[in-house]
C-alpha cells in the first residue's frame, strides 16, 4: 500500500524516486490495480483497521505499511511489527514570495483581517499536526479564526498561496521543496510541527523475508527523502521481539543528493512480480462473476430512481417536456471484457464512446444535469467567476452561485451516485458496487473520468477542479473566455486533463489555448496536430485536428466521439485520439513550452 502521489507528501517522495528510476508508469498501474492508493491518512488508517479478509474490497492486506505520521502506525500497531522510524518532515509556514503580510513568526497569523489555510484534521495528517502546534504554542483560539480554507490534502495547500487566495498557510516543508512554486517560509520550532514517518511489516505476511528486505533497503535509501527535505531519519526502533530474517540498523544521516538505490528495483518485483506492465495492458481490480457474459445497456429516468428529483423550468431542466421524458439515463458495460476499474461519466457522447469503452473494459454512465441556464443568463457576480460557480452548482448540487437554486438530488454528483447504486441492485454482474465509497454515501471519484463536449466540456473542467478525477477529457473547450476559474487551484492534477479540438471559432479566437493554459497544461507538451503526429502524440494534453478548414462549424461537435464523428472507409477517424485520451498513463507527459502571450488575453 502507497500513499497518494497527488495528495499524500510521502506519496510525492515515492513517486519522485521512482519517475528518476523510470519506474513509475508501471508501478502505480500495479498499485492501482490492487487498490494501494488512499487519498488521506484517515482513510489509510481505516482500510488497514478492516483486516486481512476485507481491505480493499478483498485485494489482501498490504505487507508492508508506511505512514504519514506515527500517530496512525500506532491506531493500527497490533497488526503490525518491528516497526522504525525511517525520516522526518517539518509543517512550516508559507507565504506568498516577498512576504507581503510581514509575517516573522507565529504570532503575527493572528492579525487582524489575514487570511490562513490549514489541513482538515479529519482528511489529513497535516490537519492533526497544525492544530497541535497551536495548541501547544497556546494559540489555536487567537489563530483558527483567521482560517478561510481547509483542505482535504496538504497537496492542496501551497497552490493557495501562491495563487494569492490566502496570506499563509501551514504547509510541509518537504511540499515546498518538491514544488518548482517561489515561496517564503518560516519555521514554527516546536516539537508539535515534526511528523515522523514509520514503516512496519504486517504480522499476517506471508513474505516477511522479502518485506524484511524491503523494508531494510527503504532504510538505507536516505538521499531519496533528504532531497525532498524529510531530513532528520531517525535511528528509533520499535522491535516486538518476534523476528523474521536478519535485521539491519539504521546508520546516521549525512547530507547527501544522490539517486534511491536499488530499493526501486525491490518495490517494482513485490508490487508487479518481477515484470513492470507495458502502457497498453491493465490488470483488473476484480473480476467478474457472470455466468452468461455479455455487454449490458440500461435505461431508466432519473426520476424513477429517486423521487427527490425536480424540475428547474427557470434554468430550462426538465424531468418532462411536451409530455416526453427528458430525463432518460444509459448505462453501459461489457462483462466479457475484464474490467479496468475506471467509470466514464458522460456529459456529451453517443454510441461512438460507449462502444469504446466497453471494448476497453470500462464503465459508463450518462447522467442529465442542468445546462439550460447557459442562454439565461448574461452576467453575474463576482464578475470573473460567476459562470463557473453556476457549473460548480451544477455538478455538486451544492450552493456555489446566487443566480441558480439546483438542490443536490439534482446535481451531477447525486445522480450519477444514485445511478449507480441502481444498477449494483439490478445489475449485479456487472460489480457497479466497486465505484461507490466505503461510506456509501458518494462514488469513488478518483475512478472516474469525465467527458464533456463545448459547454459540458467547460463544466466538466470546473468539476475537476473541485473534485480529484481519475482524468478529464474535453472536446471542443473549455470557454468561459470571460472568466478566470481556470487558474483556481485544482483538486484533479493537470497532466490528468485531456483536450482536444478542431479549427473552430472557439480555436480561432484563442478561447480554448486560453484555458488549456491557464489550466496549466503547456506544462505537459506542446500543441500537437493528430494528423501530422501519430499515438501517443508527443505525450501531450492538448491536441487538435486540421482535417477541417478553419472556421468549421461541424468540426465544433466531430471531434467528440459521437455519431458526427468523422468517418473514413467505414470508421471513426479519431478513434485513435478518443482512445489515447481514454487510456493514456497519466505520468507519461510531454515536454513543457512556454507560454503564448496571444493565449493569455480574454477573448471576446
Amino acid at each position: 500500500m502507497l500513499g497518494s502521489p497527488d495528495q499524500a507528501a510521502i506519496g510525492k517522495v515515492t513517486r519522485a524516486a521512482l519517475e528518476r528510476a523510470t519506474l513509475w508508469a508501471g508501478i502505480e498501474q500495479a498499485v492501482r490495480a490492487r487498490g494501494g492508493f488512499l487519498p488521506t491518512v484517515p482513510e489509510v488508517v481505516s482500510a488497514v483497521k478492516i483486516g486481512a479478509a476485507d481491505w480493499q474490497r478483498g485485494r489482501g492486506f498490504p505487507e508492508l505499511y508506511m505512514a504519514c505520521d506515527r500517530s496512525y502506525l500506532q491506531e493500527v500497531g497490533g497488526l503490525f511489527q518491528d516497526d522504525a522510524d525511517i525520516s522526518e518532515t517539518e509543517v512550516v509556514i508559507a507565504m506568498p514570495k516577498g512576504n507581503p503580510k510581514g509575517i516573522a513568526s507565529i504570532a503575527d497569523l493572528a492579525a487582524p483581517g489575514l487570511r490562513l489555510a490549514v489541513g482538515q484534521p479529519k482528511q489529513c495528517t497535516i490537519g492533526v499536526l497544525t492544530r497541535q502546534l497551536l495548541r501547544a504554542k497556546g494559540m489555536l483560539e487567537t489563530i483558527m479564526p483567521n482560517v478561510v480554507a481547509e483542505t482535504c490534502s496538504s497537496a492542496l495547500l501551497l497552490p493557495m498561496v501562491t495563487t494569492g487566495s490566502v496570506d499563509a498557510a501551514f504547509v510541509y516543508e518537504s511540499d515546498v521543496t518538491l514544488s518548482d512554486r517561489d515561496v517564503d517560509m518560516i519555521r514554527v520550532a516546536v516539537p508539535e510541527a515534526i511528523a515522523v514517518q514509520p514503516i512496519g511489516i504486517a504480522r499476517s505476511s506471508e513474505f516477511k523475508w522479502l518485506t524484511r528486505r524491503l523494508m531494510d533497503a527503504v532504510t538505507r535509501g536516505r538521499a531519496s527523502f533528504e532531497a525532498a527535505d524529510f531530513t532528520r531519519v531517525c535511528t528509533q526502533t520499535h522491535d516486538d521481539g518476534d523476528r523474521y530474517g536478519p535485521r539491519s540498523p539504521l546508520q546516521p544521516v549525512h547530507r547527501r543528493r544522490t539517486p534511491m538505490p536499488v530499493v526501486v528495483g525491490l518495490i517494482l518485483a513485490l508490487l508487479t512480480g518481477g515484470a513492470a506492465l507495458a502502457d497498453d495492458s491493465y490488470s483488473s481490480p476484480f473480476s467478474y462473476a457472470d455466468p452468461q457474459p455479455q455487454a449490458y445497456r440500461f435505461s431508466e429516468r432519473a426520476s424513477t430512481i429517486d423521487p427527490r428529483v425536480q424540475s428547474h423550468p427557470e434554468i430550462n431542466f426538465l424531468l418532462e417536456k411536451d409530455g416526453k421524458p427528458r430525463d432518460h439515463q444509459a448505462a453501459y458495460v461489457d462483462t466479457r471484457v475484464p474490467p479496468r476499474g475506471k467509470l466514464v461519466v458522460a456529459l456529451t457522447g453517443g454510441g461512438p464512446l460507449f462502444k469504446l469503452t466497453q471494448e476497453l473494459g470500462m464503465h459508463a454512465i450518462r447522467v442529465g444535469y442542468a445546462d439550460g441556464w447557459f442562454s439565461r443568463f448574461h452576467a453575474g457576480t463576482p464578475p470573473e467567476t460567476w459562470r463557473g460557480d453556476i457549473r460548480l452548482e451544477a455538478a455538486t448540487g451544492e450552493d456555489f452561485s446566487k443566480l441558480v437554486d439546483i438542490p443536490r438530488p439534482d446535481g451531477l454528483m447525486e445522480r450519477s451516485f444514485q445511478f449507480v447504486t441502481w444498477l449494483a441492485k439490478n445489475n449485479p454482474q456487472g460489480k457497479w458496487e466497486y465505484f461507490i465509497d466505503r461510506a456509501g454515501t458518494g462514488l469513488n471519484w478518483e475512478d472516474v473520468v469525465v467527458v464533456g463536449l463545448s459547454h459540458g466540456s467547460t463544466t466538466a473542467a470546473r468539476f475537476a477542479q473541485h473534485t480529484k478525477l481519475d482524468r478529464v477529457l474535453c472536446f471542443s473547450g473549455p470557454r468561459d473566455q470571460d472568466q478566470s476559474w481556470q487558474k483556481l487551484p485544482s483538486a484533479t492534477p493537470s497532466n490528468r486533463y485531456f483536450m482536444f479540438t478542431g479549427f473552430d471559432k472557439g480555436w480561432e479566437a484563442k478561447h480554448y489555448c486560453r484555458s488549456w493554459e491557464l489550466l496549466g497544461l503547456h506544462e505537459h507538451g506542446p500543441i500537437v496536430d493528430v494528423e501530422k503526429t501519430p499515438p501517443p502524440y508527443d505525450h501531450t494534453r492538448r491536441l487538435i485536428t486540421s482535417i477541417e478548414p478553419a472556421g468549421s462549424k461541424a468540426i465544433h461537435n466531430a471531434v467528440a466521439p459521437s455519431e458526427l464523428g468523422i468517418k473514413k472507409d467505414g470508421k471513426y477517424v479519431h478513434e485513435p485520439v478518443w482512445r489515447y485520451m481514454l487510456t493514456h498513463p497519466v505520468d507519461k507527459v510531454g515536454q513543457a513550452t512556454p507560454l503564448d502571450p496571444d493565449c493569455q488575453t480574454q477573448g471576446e
